[in-house]
């Protein structure tokens, strides 16, 4: 079958070749070809609506700058596009650059900006960037063990889905159904500013593992007034002891002096 233009010029041709079948422009090479194998596109293909996908699907790129490109059109301008340079998977926005990259000789995902997960998240282990050479106006946290007794721990339960339907709040995320232990963000928040964060709608998280660098502190805080105790016990003590030997003393020399009054009573009475 061959297909034409408005000006009757030949464009490409629907052709089987005894194994793929497909459309061939006129140009030469395939645009789109399916065989037993699956379905194969050669070309750019712009897609202007919804595609049902029911089986798995699969892009193959080919040289050194090939891609799969999508665009964004609720947002003029915006284009991604998922490609691969060697070992390394890349997610790329044409305003802020590579936002996701994937190594698969390390294994290694790498995220540019922020991440949320709605769910529960499990892992082997978890880091943080805490290199000295990216920090600056480094100081002691002042008055930790104070700003402790200052916060509140709580069991807690989250809310269901129909609840915060109910109260007309943010569903997005999946909360677990089991007894919860931690902190309220607001009352954090008045105590330790540093380690709550308010998103763009207003609900409030905590960064729990900064907490750790106050109880740090709060419990040398704390040992050095143990110390101070211990010391001032042990110097209450060692006055307390040389209280007792003067008492001693003074109990001697009283039972000394009535010995003498007794001798000298005797002396008398002859």
């Amino acid at each position: 079958m061959q297909f034409l233009n408005a000006s009757a010029a030949t464009m490409g041709y629907v052709y089987h070749d005894g194994t793929n079948f497909g459309l061939l422009p006129s140009d030469g090479g395939w645009a789109v070809r399916t065989n037993p194998s699956g379905v194969y596109i050669h070309k750019t293909l712009d897609l202007q609506g919804a595609v049902p996908m029911t089986g798995a699907t699969s892009v193959t790129t080919v040289g050194a700058n090939a891609a799969y490109f999508f665009a964004d059109r609720t947002v003029g301008g915006r284009t991604f596009a998922w490609y691969a340079t060697g070992d390394i998977v890349r997610l790329w926005s044409n305003n802020a650059g590579d936002r996701v990259t994937y190594n698969n000789a390390t294994g290694l995902m790498s995220v540019a900006g922020s991440l949320t997960i709605t769910g529960v998240f499990n892992s082997t282990g978890y880091k943080e960037t805490s290199d000295a050479r990216w920090k600056k106006n480094v100081s002691n946290i002042p008055n930790a063990l104070s700003k402790v007794m200052a916060m509140r721990g709580v069991n807690y339960d989250f809310k269901t889905k129909e609840e915060l339907l109910a109260d007309k709040q943010d569903t997005t995320y999946q909360f677990s159904n089991k007894r919860q232990i931690g902190f309220i963000a607001q009352e954090v928040e008045k105590v330790l500013p540093e380690v709550v964060s308010t998103d763009p709608v207003g609900y409030k998280t905590v960064e729990y593992s900064k907490v750790v660098a106050l109880l740090v502190e709060a419990m040398k805080e704390q040992q050095k007034e143990i110390e101070a105790l211990k010391a001032e016990n042990a110097s209450l003590k060692a006055q307390s002891e040389k209280v007792q030997k003067l008492e001693a003393k003074m109990a001697k020399l009283e039972e000394m002096m009535n010995a003498l009054q007794d001798m000298s009573n005797a002396q008398v009475k002859k």
